[in-house]
């Protein structure tokens, strides 16, 4: 087991790098997102009040939406290892998904027209 396992690890090295990278930027964009949040709570009342928008809510937002789009590719790339780890090579996808029955049953109706052109 742990060799099978160090053996997709150094299979997928690239793949678990790039998430470590995506995850401590994602991770520190965050704590930056939150800092400056929580430093302009005044700027956040007054929008809450009268619905204007200052200078720093807006380079907060745009920093909301890019760390947005940070957590979504974090997500694919999450999702893409965990499929990575369920299905391991094209073998387990065919049998798992029964991609030989799927072509038999496709195939069925062609065979079935060739005996029955081959008895008549």
């Amino acid at each position: 087991m742990k060799k099978g396992l160090q053996k997709w690890i150094t299979h997928n090295k690239k793949v678990l790098i790039v998430f470590g990278v995506v995850s401590f930027i994602m991770i520190v964009i965050t704590g930056i997102e939150v800092n400056l949040i929580l430093s302009s709570t005044n700027d956040l009342h007054v929008y809450a009040t009268t619905g204007v928008v200052s200078n720093e809510l807006r380079k907060i937002s745009i920093l909301g939406l890019f760390n947005g789009a940070i957590i979504a590719f974090w997500v694919i790339i999450f999702s893409f290892i965990f499929l990575k780890m369920i299905f391991p090579n094209h073998k387990t996808v065919k049998n798992a998904f029964f991609f030989d029955e799927l072509s038999f049953l496709k195939d069925m109706p062609n065979q079935l027209k060739k005996g029955l052109d081959r008895n008549e």
